[in-house]
């Protein structure tokens, strides 16, 4: 995980701070981002979209944030007609900007395995 406030922080000094405006870029299922969304009325709908792959591209908001959820798309390596969507979710809430992703080495994992 990254968080760019006054300058970027990487994983071990990351600390999200009500007061200050900060990027943060990590990955979907970060348990940190998770509880800090619903710690701050992230409606819980939206966090089952967040983490739920098969979420279509997607736009809401409501008083307090903003939830994009985008697909982006992976070539199979054994057969190049098909391919492996992934959610991209960019939320605005307060003072952040969270862009989520999944973790390549997870994907590389899966598709192994």
């Amino acid at each position: 995980m990254y968080i760019f406030a006054d300058r970027l922080y990487q994983r071990d000094e990351i600390h999200l701070d009500d007061l200050k405006k900060q990027i943060v870029f990590t990955t979907i299922n970060n348990t940190e981002i998770l509880n800090w969304l619903k710690n701050h009325n992230f409606p819980e709908s939206f966090i089952e979209d967040i983490t739920n792959e098969d979420q279509s591209i997607t736009y809401e908001e409501n008083e307090d944030f903003k939830l994009a959820i985008f697909k982006y798309f992976v070539e199979d390596s054994e057969d190049e007609l098909l391919y492996h969507a992934n959610n991209v979710v960019i939320i605005l809430a307060d003072n952040k900007f969270i862009f989520l992703s999944r973790d390549r080495n997870q994907y590389l994992s899966q598709k192994v395995g």
